[in-house]
């Protein structure tokens, strides 16, 4: 699949980080046109998770989330790479509270460093799930 050329650049991007070092913008690039095609082939080769029932998204009015999300949703309006473990950490929990799919855009964004995105999906999560207007779910 090419995981083995992205491996090199994901340790050199995560050294970088933990050193500071001006050039860690230079690996983040390097870093997500490596992981790009990656994330594309396995969309391509790895059956989609069953997306939530028919009518779960209506029944998310309401619903409680995690208290984590919030700090997520700040670690993202930062930027701060906390945010991709706090996910990988939590999102077992939103299991039956929000859909599949959206759970898998936000891993997806995390997973080529788009915070914005992830950000945006997890927001409209939050709205959806406090029975609020949904336009990305």
């Amino acid at each position: 699949m090419g995981a083995r050329d992205v491996q090199p650049l994901a340790e050199a991007l995560e050294q970088a980080l933990k050193e500071r070092q001006a050039a860690w913008r230079d690996r983040l690039a390097a870093f997500s046109e490596a992981l790009a095609p990656l994330v594309s082939a396995l969309r391509e080769r790895v059956p989609p998770e069953a997306d939530a029932p028919a009518g779960a998204e209506e029944a998310l009015g309401g619903a409680a989330l995690p208290a984590w999300l919030d700090e997520f949703e700040t670690l993202l309006g930062e930027g701060d790479f906390r945010a991709t473990e706090r996910w990988e950490s939590g999102k077992a929990e939103l299991a039956g509270l929000v859909p599949a799919r959206t759970i898998r855009r936000i891993s997806d964004a995390l997973a080529v460093f788009d915070f914005e995105q992830a950000r945006a999906l997890a927001s409209e999560a939050i709205r959806a799930a406090a029975g609020g207007p949904s336009e990305v779910l």
